[in-house]
């Protein structure tokens, strides 16, 4: 299996932004890597920066809805994003807390997204007051046990730690965080799925 990588572009990202997406494939093309690389881009972008990326990109969207073909003002479902040429969505923290977006809202959007063909990273992660109690390793348990669902396996999805408290505050986890917490993804993961799943 080999590892990804993933990347976020500017959320209010502009077209004249396109030429780092071509920078970036570039540098993939001149010096392959032995990982596969995501760029998560705003709807508007999607499709130009699929044509940027040449091919040697994935382009992934930033959210999805978990409703298809619905009439909802202002939304963009899985379809809409896949049929821009994203081939991936990523389900970010900070709309867990910014749009109330609860782990059932998590996990239908995941469902979404796999009915249309995208790969998924779901993204799990704790506020400050979580950790400072020492919750941040329930805080993600709960997360992610409730944002997949047993239809996860052989689905292409990933999971990644994304705290709340280090969200444009300036702030990173410290190796020793990211470990403890890729390790408990892990273990949750493997027990609920299997090694291979």
């Amino acid at each position: 299996m080999r590892p990804s990588i993933a990347g976020n572009w500017k959320m209010h990202g502009l077209a004249a932004q396109l030429e780092q997406i071509q920078a970036v494939a570039a540098s993939v093309k001149s010096l392959p890597l032995q990982a596969d690389v995501l760029i998560g881009v705003p709807s508007t972008l999607i499709n130009r920066a699929a044509q940027a990326s040449s091919g040697r990109l994935a382009i992934g969207g930033e959210d999805c809805s978990a409703e298809q073909a619905a009439a909802l003002t202002g939304d963009v479902d899985a379809d809409m994003l896949r049929d821009a040429g994203a081939t991936a969505v990523i389900g970010h923290s900070e709309r867990r807390r910014s749009h109330q977006e609860t782990d059932a809202k998590v996990a239908a959007e995941v469902t979404a997204a796999w009915a249309a063909g995208l790969s998924t990273i779901v993204c799990i992660g704790e506020t400050q007051k979580q950790r400072s109690a020492g919750e941040a390793v329930a805080v993600c348990s709960t997360q992610l046990a409730s944002s997949l669902h047993d239809l996860a396996t052989g689905c292409e999805t990933s999971v990644a730690y994304e705290p709340l408290w280090a969200i444009s505050s300036g702030h990173m986890p410290t190796a020793g965080d990211i470990a403890e917490i890729r390790a408990h993804i892990r273990s949750c993961l493997v027990a609920r799925f299997g090694e291979d799943g």
